[in-house]
């Protein structure tokens, strides 16, 4: 049963069923509605000074909710910027990792990179890699399987620079240890081809000026950077061809690193993405210049100590007679003079000589040429990893 009250204050009791009859008061005759008690009389509101404070906070609640929504949107938008390459699930972990906005963590994070042999795991990964470049090129010295092995362990190679770029791209703090689970032709053929293509797209220009207007032979342009400055001497065109082949292959390398070549045929979303990003993209270009500017340095010395050891051996030859006698100490001036020119005339004569001194040169060099790359390669992840929300990412 409810319950209505009268003006007069006298009290009724009825059923659900009569809500909303008319009802006459037998205290005083006053016609009334019947309607539950607790519906009669005006809603209590708030004063005004309690109601702004209620709207404020409203307000405030829903801003929060707006700036949620958009940071999942772009989320969601960054997952749809990676379309899948085929290789891991790479790709969408950075696209679902968290960015740290801002310079100063980028370059928090680039010096750290500088120092990244102190991390244990990095030091492993660094090391097996080392031992494998190694082991390509004592086997390159094999008849027949030398040159197989050297493919090999330059196919590992390629595929552990993409894991490096993926990896920084992911915002991880370690150099990723090399994976041996896709086989040959995942493993090695593909991420092979995959790295030499990069190079291809970013200087084929510079290939097609060569051979057109230069004539410069096939080995040349087989030497990488270090062999077109060499065999190009101081062109002007050629130089600048360089610069821009050097210029784009980092966002080339990035775009091949997480989404694959198909990701390259949105000219009119990189151009974007590299002017609002120009002047760490710059920077980024700059790291990785600089390390092959250093790779061109230490190879052009290495080349000069290998001559140098065949030609010191030459010199031996000559100052030893036919009975195994060293004769250097009766030469008189003229007779070392003439030593000299024919070594230096005939510097081959004793490539044994230099064979030693070039293999652990090799050896040396692939060491510091391996730490060179991998700073390069979290480089260009590092450069997607805090500036990724100025990309126009939603390809595919």
């Amino acid at each position: 049963m409810l319950t209505s009250r009268c003006k007069c204050g006298a009290k009724y009791r009825y059923p659900e069923s009569s809500i909303g009859k008319r009802a006459k008061c037998k205290k005083c005759g006053t016609i009334f509605t019947l309607k539950p008690e607790d519906d009669e009389g005006p809603i209590p509101i708030a004063d005004d000074s309690d109601m702004r404070g209620e709207i404020a906070a409203a307000a405030n609640r829903c801003k929060a909710i707006s700036a949620e929504q958009e940071e999942a949107e772009a989320r969601a938008a960054a997952a749809i910027a990676l379309p899948h390459s085929g290789q891991s699930i790479r790709a969408q972990h950075v696209a679902a990792s968290k960015p740290r906005m801002g310079t100063r963590e980028y370059f928090r994070d680039l010096i750290a990179t500088l120092v990244f042999l102190k991390k244990p795991a990095s030091l492993i990964s660094f090391v097996v890699m080392w031992v494998i470049l190694a082991l390509g090129i004592l086997g390159a010295q094999i008849p027949l399987f030398g040159i197989l092995l050297l493919l090999m362990s330059l196919g590992w190679y390629a595929a552990f620079r993409f894991s490096v770029v993926s990896s920084a791209a992911a915002g991880e703090k370690e150099v990723p240890m090399l994976s041996f689970e896709d086989g040959v032709g995942g493993g090695i053929v593909l991420p092979l081809f995959r790295w030499v293509g990069t190079w291809v797209l970013a200087f084929a220009p510079v290939i097609v000026f060569m051979v057109i207007y230069v004539g410069v032979t096939v080995s040349a342009i087989m030497g990488g950077v270090s062999g077109i400055i060499s065999a190009g001497g101081a062109n002007i065109t050629l130089l600048l061809l360089s610069a821009l082949g050097l210029f784009v292959w980092p966002m080339i390398v990035l775009c091949v690193s997480l989404g694959g070549f198909e990701t390259l045929i949105h000219i009119d979303l990189i151009v974007p993405t590299l002017v609002k990003t120009f002047p760490m993209y710059v920077l980024t270009v700059g790291i990785v210049m600089g390390t092959q500017f250093i790779d061109y340095s230490w190879q052009a010395a290495a080349k000069k100590t290998v001559a140098k050891a065949q030609f010191e051996g030459t010199m031996m030859e000559n100052l030893v007679n036919e009975q195994g006698e060293y004769t250097g100490d009766t030469l008189t001036p003229k007779q070392w003079e003439q030593v000299v020119k024919d070594s230096r005339r005939k510097p081959a004569v004793n490539v044994s000589a230099g064979m030693e001194t070039d293999l652990y040169i090799r050896i040396f060099g692939a060491g510091l040429i391996l730490y060179l790359e991998i700073v390069a390669m979290r480089a260009i992840g590092l450069y997607y990893f805090h500036f990724k929300r100025r990309f126009a990412w939603d390809w595919g």
